[in-house]
C-alpha cells in the first residue's frame, strides 16, 4: 500500500477501511499508535510494533511499553509473515 496516499488524503489507512464497515483485525495495529502496521518488529519482549513507533519509544525508555520489562534497544526483529498478511489485508 502507498503511505503517500494516505498522508495526501489526510485519513489514515485504518479509517478509510473502517469507513468501509470492514473490521480491522487488533493484532495489525501497533499496540503505541493504533494505526495499522507497515513495517511490524518484534521487540525482545514478543510483542509486535510499528517500527518507527518503537523506535520513539526506546529512544526515550529502555522499557516495553506493554510489559514495562527491560528489553535489548538493538533487538528489533522484521516480521516479514505479519507484515505480508496486512499487506494484503489492505491492498
Amino acid at each position: 500500500w502507498d503511505d503517500d496516499k494516505e498522508e495526501e488524503e489526510g485519513v489514515s489507512v485504518k479509517t478509510a477501511i473502517e469507513e468501509k464497515g470492514v473490521v480491522v483485525p487488533a493484532e495489525y495495529l501497533c499496540p503505541i499508535t493504533m494505526e495499522i502496521m507497515t513495517d511490524p518488529v518484534i521487540l525482545t519482549d514478543g510483542h509486535v510494533y510499528e517500527r518507527t513507533a518503537i523506535q520513539r519509544w526506546l529512544a526515550a525508555h529502555n522499557t516495553s511499553p506493554k510489559t514495562n520489562q527491560i528489553v535489548e534497544r538493538g533487538q528489533l526483529i522484521r516480521c516479514h509473515a505479519l507484515r505480508a498478511i496486512i499487506s494484503e489485508f489492505v491492498d
